[in-house]
């Protein structure tokens, strides 16, 4: 934990030092924001994005190839770029992002077709992982295949 924090501050820190630190204490000011705060949330994106996620997405296609090796290496050889992909659609690096309702209000579609209203201003959870498991836009959802035509349509971030 100790470590995590000690990282999280040193890349606040570097955040602060660069170009974009200037960019971010003007912008703070002139929007009434703590630069420090937003320093942090820059720092833990980039930590996240560029570590954790990434590390995940990593893990997850090594664990699927030595689970069996002459199925899954002969798949990796074909196309990584294509097995990383269903690999990230089957087990997300990042399984959800929040998100506020938008001036205005959000309408949703429900599971069974009806609407939903959310009101302007209420977080949303959005999990990444069920989309990337919907029959109507994956054939076999739960089958790993990295030849598929429509791998665009997988929502993953990293």
């Amino acid at each position: 934990a100790n470590a995590t924090l000690e990282t999280r501050l040193a890349l606040k820190a570097a955040v602060l030092a660069s170009p974009l630190g200037g960019r971010l204490r003007k912008a703070s000011r002139a929007d009434k924001l703590d630069a420090d705060e937003l320093a942090q949330q820059v720092a833990d994106g980039l930590l996240f994005a560029g570590g954790y996620g990434t590390t995940h997405l990593t893990l997850a296609a090594l664990e699927r190839v030595s689970s069996d090796p002459a199925l899954y290496v002969p798949l990796w050889e074909a196309d990584p770029d294509a097995f990383l992909v269903e690999s990230a659609r089957l087990d997300p690096p990042v399984t959800s992002v929040s998100a506020i309702a938008p001036k205005g209000g959000q309408q949703l579609q429900g599971p069974g077709g009806g609407q939903l209203r959310v009101a302007q201003g209420v977080p949303m959870q959005l999990l990444l992982s069920h989309a990337n498991r919907d029959p109507a836009v994956f054939e076999r959802p739960y089958a790993f295949d990295p030849s598929r035509r429509n791998l665009d349509k997988v929502l993953s971030w990293n």
